[in-house]
This record gives C-alpha cells, sequence and structure tokens, in this order.
C-alpha cells in the first residue's frame, strides 16, 4: 500500500467509525436515562471509552497531519518528523483505554444478563477476566510510553537515555492483544451457554445469542492487529510500520463500542416501537414451575418474545441475597 493510500484510509477510519461511535453512544445513553430510566455502570464505562475512542482518533489526525502514514525519509521537516513520531506512539495508550472500558462495559452488562442463571463461580470468571484485561492493558500502556527513559527519547532521538529492546515491546503487545482477543471471544460466545439453558424458542434463543455475540466482530479486529504486530519492533521507520497497526487498532476500539451497545439500542428501538403503537409491555419471565416461588437457576424460567424484550426484562431484575441467584426479589 502506498503511503497516500494510509494516510486516506487513516482519516476515513478515525472518523467515519469514530463519527458512528459519537451517535450510538449518545443515542445510547438518551435511551438509557429517558427512555429506559435504566442508567448504569456499563453506561459510565462505555461514555469514557466513546471520549478516549475520540481523543484517539484526533491524535491519530495530528500524527497524519505531520507523517504518519509516510516513510521517515519522506518527511523533511525535522520537527514533523519529532511530532509524527509522538503522536504515533501517544495515540495507542488511548486506544487501550477505550477498548478496555467498552469491554468492562460489555462486561457488567453480561453480568446482569446471566445475573438470576450464573452461579458463584461464573462472576468470579468474568470478573476474573476483567482484572486479568486491565492487568494487562495497563502493562502494555506502561511498555508503550517507558520504552525509552526518558520517553520523550522516542521522538528526540539526540536526548541522553536509553531505550529497551523493541522486540521486548512487540512480545509485550502479542501478550496484550492476544488475551484481548481471547476476552471479545469468551464474551460472545458465553451469554450463549446461559440463553440455550433457558425455556424459550429456538428463534429467540438465536436471536439473543446473535445479539449478544457482535463481540467476535472486535476479536476479528484484533486479530488482524496481532499479525501485524509483527512490525511493531520497526522503530527506524515507526511512522510507516505503525500506519497498518493504527488502522486496526482504531477500527478494534470503534467495533467494541458499537457491537457492545447493539442490545442496548436494539432494546430501545423495540420500546419506541411499542410506545409508537401504544402496545402495553408485559413482562416476558413467567414461572413454569408447579409452584409460586422462585425457584434457583435459568430452568425456572420461560422466556417469551423476541430477545429485545429479554434483555429489557433483564434490566428490570434484581436479586437478593448471594449472587448465584438463590434468593429472587422480582419474578414476572
Amino acid at each position: 500500500m502506498e503511503g497516500a493510500d494510509y494516510v486516506t484510509t487513516l482519516y476515513v477510519v478515525s472518523w467515519v467509525l469514530t463519527g458512528l461511535v459519537i451517535v450510538i453512544t449518545i443515542t445510547r445513553i438518551i435511551g438509557r436515562t429517558l427512555f429506559m430510566k435504566q442508567a448504569g455502570w456499563d453506561d459510565l464505562f462505555m461514555i469514557i471509552g466513546s471520549l478516549s475512542a475520540l481523543a484517539c482518533s484526533a491524535l491519530v489526525t495530528v500524527a497524519v497531519s505531520h507523517g504518519l502514514g509516510r516513510h521517515q525519509g519522506e518527511i523533511k521537516d525535522p520537527d514533523d518528523l519529532s511530532e509524527a513520531i509522538k503522536y504515533t506512539i501517544l495515540a495507542p495508550n488511548l486506544s487501550i483505554v477505550s477498548s478496555t472500558c467498552g469491554k468492562i462495559s460489555v462486561l457488567i452488562f453480561l453480568v446482569r444478563l446471566v445475573g438470576l442463571s450464573a452461579k458463584r463461580w461464573h462472576l468470579y470468571f468474568l470478573w476474573g477476566l476483567c482484572a486479568i484485561l486491565i492487568a494487562f492493558n495497563i502493562v502494555a500502556i506502561v511498555f508503550i510510553i517507558r520504552f525509552c527513559d526518558p520517553p520523550q527519547k522516542q521522538w528526540q532521538p539526540w536526548l541522553p537515555g536509553t531505550c529497551l529492546n523493541p522486540e521486548i515491546q512487540r512480545n509485550v503487545g502479542f501478550v496484550q492483544s492476544a488475551y484481548n482477543a481471547l476476552v471479545d471471544v469468551i464474551v460472545a460466545i458465553f451469554p450463549a451457554l446461559f440463553i440455550m439453558r433457558l425455556k424459550m424458542t429456538l428463534r429467540t434463543k438465536i436471536g439473543l445469542s446473535v445479539l449478544m455475540g457482535g463481540g467476535i466482530f472486535a476479536a476479528g479486529a484484533t486479530i488482524v492487529k496481532i499479525y501485524l504486530l509483527k512490525d511493531l519492533d520497526k522503530h527506524s521507520d515507526i511512522t510507516w510500520y505503525w500506519a497498518p497497526i493504527t488502522l486496526w487498532y482504531t477500527a478494534e476500539m470503534d467495533v467494541i463500542i458499537i457491537v457492545g451497545s447493539f442490545p442496548i439500542l436494539w432494546t430501545l428501538a423495540r420500546i419506541l416501537r411499542q410506545k409508537k403503537a401504544n402496545i402495553p409491555d408485559h413482562g416476558i419471565y413467567d414461572i413454569v414451575t408447579g409452584d409460586s416461588s422462585c425457584q434457583h437457576g435459568s430452568e425456572s424460567y420461560q422466556l417469551a418474545g423476541s430477545a429485545t424484550r429479554a434483555l429489557q426484562e433483564v434490566d428490570n431484575m434484581r436479586t437478593e441475597g448471594t449472587w448465584n441467584g438463590e434468593h429472587v426479589q422480582r419474578c414476572h
């Protein structure tokens, strides 16, 4: 790919996807606060992720304006070269913050989704994934920023100081990105394990599983980025070799936010259609056991209607006592 193609593609990917992220996030927050009246921590983390994505795209734009996407030998102005390298290095840190917050938001929503049928170890597993995710991503940021001591030596090589072996940074990037892809896959598949145990039609099971499985697209973008990380150690021509990496980490962070908001937006669309048609919103979860008490586990519930209604009802449910769902406060 020619440098000019990188430049154009970086601009397009950064701002088309980020513009979509902004629209989706604003719609999500308006829907959750005004229509659903159920704003939660997942929305807060998605807002932080969206703002970080916006800031990342701004830094990528500045980097491109100074030379990102071209070979360093083509950047004649030393000041431009220095600025291009600086913003090329700073931008991915905000991408990591954005994708981390997006994944945390999805995990919080997932915990709420499976809360009634999950056992304690399920929740420990999900929160353990989250803790390790945060740890890996913090380490990745440290290795990007502190690759040289002082950090400014990365874009001002004449400064006195030392730098790490570039292969170390590349290996850290491989591990961090591979774990992020693994989390995306788990988060995409995990809900289906619970959904398939619920008493609902196969069509509804498939619809809800697909709705919750959008993270697989983010995993795809991350896997492509992992392949491109083979060039992460090429600091001698960083403005060229980091351009495709920039494309894919930008796509990764934006896709996480977009697909992570699908369930909320789908539910919002259903609510708006119901309001427009003056259709009453009836409960979805019905007891199918012989008595009137709520039994432990997902087998005690029957889901009717669409996946969107199920998600809406999940938001309305609360459990009391232990997290394993032994006591249920509300049953419809």
